[in-house]
Order: C-alpha cells, then structure tokens, then sequence
C-alpha cells in the first residue's frame, strides 16, 4: 500500500498482457484527486501488485476501511467498479462514467 500522499505515488510497472498501467493509474489517481478535495478526513491509498497487473484504490476513515474503487479496461474504455463499506451494508456503483462515479461518491461518502 502506498503513502496516503497522492504525489508521491507512482505508475506501476508490469507486462503488456495486463493493459496500459499508464490509463488505469492515471484514472485511478484522478479519482483519489476528487476525493480528496472533496472529503478532507478519508484518506485513499493506491493499493498495486505489479508481479498481477493489480492496482485500485483503498479509502479510509480514521483507521477504517470504507470502500475500494477499481478501474477494469474493457476495450477501449475503463469499467469502474466502486464498494462503500457502511456499518451494517456494502454499497456498489459500476460505471463507465467517471462523474457518474463522482455523484455517487458524494452522496455516499458524505454520509461516513
């Protein structure tokens, strides 16, 4: 897991056969962006496994994990798949639109 400072990250490296890290850390790091300007107390950290070709974001509140987001190239797209974690329920938005993805974070992630 990488440092909650989204400057320090940096794009994975691994085989072609697992697409273009590039696009997919590039996006991935887009979302964590937004959430970080827009919820201040959670924390996102790039979570990669080069040897996999793995790479999504974790997002924490006070120690607790509270959603993973994942970003799956299909074609010449990214499917985002997002999971919020609440006390008694897991909450999931998949998309191929990223300001889709930013509505249901706000009305989510507010709530934590």
């Amino acid at each position: 897991m990488t440092s909650p400072n989204i400057n320090s990250w940096k794009v994975p490296e691994w085989h072609t056969d697992f697409g273009d890290p590039y696009l997919e850390f590039s996006l991935l790091k887009e979302i964590a962006v937004f959430i970080k300007k827009n919820f201040k107390r959670l924390d996102v950290y790039l979570e990669c496994i080069e040897e996999d070709g793995y790479l999504n974001l974790e997002v924490y509140k006070d120690a607790n994990k509270k959603g993973e987001i994942y970003a799956n190239q299909d074609g010449s797209r990214f499917k985002i798949s997002a999971f919020i974690f609440t006390e008694n329920d897991e909450i999931e938005c998949h998309t191929f639109d990223v300001e889709e993805l930013f509505v249901f974070m706000k009305f989510h992630f507010t709530k934590l």
